[in-house]
């Protein structure tokens, strides 16, 4: 459990530390909130009625390896993220997902913060399917996890209270993390899905260092083909950027440098430039 923060990345640190519980209700958090507090009322519903009317409501949407039932769901790989065991594992998981998801969500906007954590849910089921083909999943873990990373890259300088007491920068609880989910694998998982965790923590890392450039180079084929695009540093000597070649190469360094240095590491300008890009990649 971890209680965030002091935020070094920001200017103002030295001057008015911040101090607060969790990252808030952001939209994308909210809504991801209220789909798994009614599904698992609707499974505790489920339970205490007679038949198997819960065995079929997880059989059709918890993540279950291709040919174990005969069927094959492509939902499942989304839905299973909905679902939990029990009590705590929704609580521990929630909790998690409040203490992070709404930093991350401001950071990256409501739509990419939502591709975030669907991608490293995904990521999850996949991994965990092919590690044990025999079993089930079910959980938002994944997509906790891998908003856990982003917010570890993205402020690797911010502060936390891990278990409300001990501080320590996001960037060396990541490691913790990371260690601990290995060992948790590395002696089968006990119930536990340590390789969608694990997953989930790897997708979040690709798509932070990757998704911009990804995007900047469709966006690059779009203008490109129509002949209209212009890229912007920004500033009051704004500089033009005419061709994409020399348009990816500034994304690529300015994107290298917020994953070495972190995002105060960049000058006005750059951050600018970036936003720009945001905005334009939003549209």
């Amino acid at each position: 459990m971890i209680r965030p923060y002091y935020n070094l990345s920001e200017p103002s640190y030295s001057q008015r530390p911040a101090m607060r519980i969790g990252g808030g209700f952001t939209a994308a958090v909210k809504w991801i909130f209220l789909i798994c507090i009614g599904v698992f009322l609707l499974q505790t519903i489920l339970k205490n009625q007679p038949g198997g009317a819960y065995r079929a409501f997880e059989d059709t949407f918890a993540f279950v390896p291709m040919g174990r039932l005969g069927t094959y769901y492509l939902w499942q790989y989304v839905t299973y993220m909905a679902l939990h065991a029990d009590f705590w594992h929704i609580f521990f998981n929630l909790f998690f997902f409040y203490m992070v998801g709404g930093i991350v969500e401001r950071r990256l906007g409501t739509r990419r913060f939502t591709y975030l954590f669907l991608v490293c849910g995904i990521a999850g089921a996949i991994a965990q399917g092919l590690i044990f083909p025999d079993s089930r999943t079910i959980g938002a873990s994944a997509g906790v996890m891998g908003a856990a990373a982003a917010c570890a890259l993205l402020y690797p300088d911010m502060v936390v209270l891990v278990l409300f007491i001990i501080p320590m920068k996001m960037k060396h609880f990541l490691l913790i993390l990371v260690a601990f989910e290995i060992f948790g694998a590395s002696r089968g998982g006990n119930g536990i899905a340590y390789f969608a965790h694990l997953a989930g923590l790897a997708a979040a890392w690709l798509y932070i260092r990757y998704e911009l450039r990804v995007a900047a180079f469709f966006s690059n084929l779009y203008y490109g083909s129509k002949g209209r695009f212009r890229g912007f540093t920004g500033g009051p000597k704004s500089t033009h950027i005419e061709d994409d070649t020399t348009y990816r190469t500034e994304v690529d360094r300015l994107l290298d440098k917020i994953f070495k240095q972190g995002t105060q590491s960049l000058t006005q300008e750059e951050n600018e430039f970036l936003k720009k890009q945001s905005e334009r990649f939003r549209k």
